[in-house]
């Protein structure tokens, strides 16, 4: 198995607990944004050649669409 796989399976609970830790701080902050993204959306990325992991896809996803 993949390092990054085994790795994000051996602590699948406290990677399931960042993802609704990060879901609930999104949901509760949804009152103070605005409805639309009234600027450019981002340009595509290419992926990259090698996994980044949980955490780090829970990081580019915040960085990249959280306002």
């Amino acid at each position: 198995m993949d390092r990054a796989l085994a790795g994000d399976l051996a602590r699948l609970p406290q990677l399931l607990q960042s993802a609704r830790d990060f879901a609930v701080r999104e949901v509760g902050g949804l009152s103070e944004r605005p409805v639309a993204r009234l600027d450019a959306a981002p340009a595509p990325r290419k992926l990259p050649p090698h996994g980044v992991g949980t955490d780090g896809a829970l990081a580019r996803f915040a960085e990249r669409w959280a306002p």
